[in-house]
């Protein structure tokens, strides 16, 4: 897919700001954004993911995860079928992997409903008020198809960024970092049924000499019946 083929949505007016500020991050050769995914979320996709299956990389940066997804043995010949949404062009201009590109908020995603089998989104909540997490669940719920599944990884409480107004600063973006609970996860996405979990600690120490303990926290999905209005 050439560059001028990167589909655009519309992003709410609340997320240009923060698109703003990564995307002078991204003009300066940076390849931030888009995690790799957990050995738990390998499994996961591995034993979910049917042949044909359309899957959204929910925030993909510069395409990292989704790199790492058709990289799967297993997953090599079902003919799967990958979009990478993004806030910020210039990530989107570094996915390849013959992934589908998507300018456009996990707020507003641009998309009929129904039209994806799996989403990923990992590290995409930081800084979002509890209301727009809300908000994304119902987005998300809308986009996937029945029984589809959204694997969600994200900072959990007990990390040592947690309330810090720098979660980002590194980069730039300074929001204010308020991490949830799997409990509250759960409670947050309750349009979907939580089929597995895993929380995983790890100590480490960041380029600039800084002690951190993180705190992941991985819920697996479920679409069941639709709510009704």
């Amino acid at each position: 897919m050439s560059d001028d083929e990167v589909k655009c949505g519309k992003t709410p007016e609340n997320t240009l700001k923060v698109a703003a500020r990564w995307r002078r991050f991204y003009s300066r050769g940076m390849k931030l954004g888009g995690c790799p995914l957990s050995d738990f979320s390998l499994r996961t996709i591995a034993r979910y993911m049917e042949r044909g299956s359309r899957v959204l990389d929910a925030g993909c940066g510069t395409g990292r995860a989704i790199r790492h997804m058709l990289a799967m043995p297993e997953l090599l010949g079902r003919g799967i079928d990958v979009t990478g949404l993004d806030f910020c062009m210039e990530a989107l201009l570094s996915v390849d992997g013959g992934a589908g590109r998507v300018c456009g908020s996990i707020l507003s995603i641009p998309f009929i409903p129904e039209c994806f089998d799996v989403i990923i989104a990992r590290q995409v909540l930081d800084g979002y008020s509890r209301s727009d997490i809300s908000r994304i669940s119902a987005c998300l719920f809308n986009m996937l198809t029945e029984n589809g599944i959204l694997t969600l990884d994200t900072r959990g409480p007990m990390d040592t960024r947690n309330g810090s107004l720098t979660v980002n600063g590194k980069c730039g973006i300074g929001s204010q970092a308020s991490f949830v609970s799997r409990a509250e996860l759960v409670s947050l996405f309750a349009p979907f049924d939580a089929v597995d979990w895993e929380e995983a600690f790890r100590r480490r120490t960041t380029p600039s000499g800084e002690k951190l303990i993180t705190h992941n926290i991985s819920v697996i999905f479920r679409k069941g019946k639709a709510v009704q209005p």
